[in-house]
């Protein structure tokens, strides 16, 4: 059985403060892909935005749980140079 098998149980309680990191990692993640995922036509921008929105959403949550502050905001991923725009 895999390790990452929803039926394997957690053996060490994993913090809201463990949650909150990765679902923040999760939301720079989106950030940095969905755009280029938009932009080659495998996800519609609706679906991007809506789920970066969730995302941040599930963040939010946790963050106000620990009592941590919102991280800066970052640039779009375009302005950060993490991908070239598509060539005409």
């Amino acid at each position: 059985m895999s390790p990452l098998s929803p039926s394997v149980p957690i053996s060490v309680p994993i913090s809201d403060h463990e949650k909150l990191r990765c679902a923040e990692r999760e939301v720079r993640q989106r950030l940095r892909v969905y755009g280029r995922l938009v932009q080659l036509g495998h996800m519609r921008q609706q679906t991007a935005d809506r789920e970066i929105e969730v995302m941040q959403a599930i963040a939010e949550d946790y963050r106000r749980k620990v009592g941590a502050p919102a991280p800066e905001p970052a640039a779009p991923a375009a302005e950060r140079g993490l991908f070239d725009p598509l060539e005409p």
